[in-house]
């Protein structure tokens, strides 16, 4: 089963939100997914009133996903660590056996590396 994991970050939309399409265009099972990044809430997003209306805004995006017949995945923590755990957890890959290069028969197809940046990464 192809598997996409769809990181939402400052776009909390599902209308007219390229990379969720993408996924739904692309995959058997898409995966929503929300990090409240503990380094993004140690710069100060602690405040009562933003984590109030960030909390608001998260309930109105998994409340339109399960209108959908899917729902949200929100975790909390490093944002990459997470991200590598949600997508081993969906598609039993761990970060040593995920695709970095080539293309594989389910149509992903790794990024051209960003000058200075290291790591891999999926769609």
């Amino acid at each position: 089963m192809n598997v996409s994991v769809v990181l939402f970050t400052a776009d909390l939309r599902l209308t007219d939100h390229p990379p969720l399409r993408a996924a739904l265009d692309a995959a058997d099972a898409v995966v929503p997914l929300f990090v409240r990044d503990r380094a993004v809430e140690a710069a100060g997003f602690v405040a009562p009133n933003r984590r109030a209306f960030l909390d608001g805004c998260l309930a109105d995006l998994d409340a339109g996903l399960r209108e959908r017949g899917g729902h949200l995945v929100v975790r909390s923590g490093d944002l990459v660590q997470q991200v590598c755990r949600v997508v081993t957890e969906n598609t039993g890959w761990s970060t040593e056996t995920w695709p970095t290069t080539s293309s594989t028969g389910s149509g992903w197809r790794a990024p051209a590396p960003t000058p200075g940046r290291t790591g891999s990464s999926t769609r």
